[in-house]
């Protein structure tokens, strides 16, 4: 029965199952997410994303790497930020003290 599906779904999504992880760093689950990040500090950092990503030294890098914390977005060449450099980012403006939180939350 070449091609015939057994009906487990498991060849069209692997990794699924975490069989295929990276060592725990997939990231935080979709509830974990929904639990911690309200819609609307995600629409925030998405608005701070698209609003300095053309900018120097580095901006837009950083929200982006929010966005992949959050679960927004995926990019393999760059890291998830953390809560502590959101905590480092907080002392320079304290408009990261929500995004800091968040990150918090999805790294207890």
């Amino acid at each position: 029965a070449d091609g015939a599906d057994s009906g487990s779904g498991q060849d069209s999504q692997p990794g699924a199952d975490g069989s295929d992880s990276d060592g725990g760093q997939s990231g935080p689950t979709a509830e974990q997410i929904a639990a911690c990040v309200t819609d609307e500090l995600l629409e925030t950092v998405q608005g701070y994303y698209e609003a300095n990503r053309g900018k120097p030294p580095g901006y837009g890098k950083n929200w982006k790497r929010v966005l992949i914390a959050f679960g927004a977005v995926q990019d393999p060449e760059l890291a998830a930020y953390t809560a502590d450099e959101a905590s480092q980012s907080e002392q320079v403006w304290a408009g990261w003290k929500p995004v800091r939180e968040a990150l918090q939350c999805l790294e207890d």
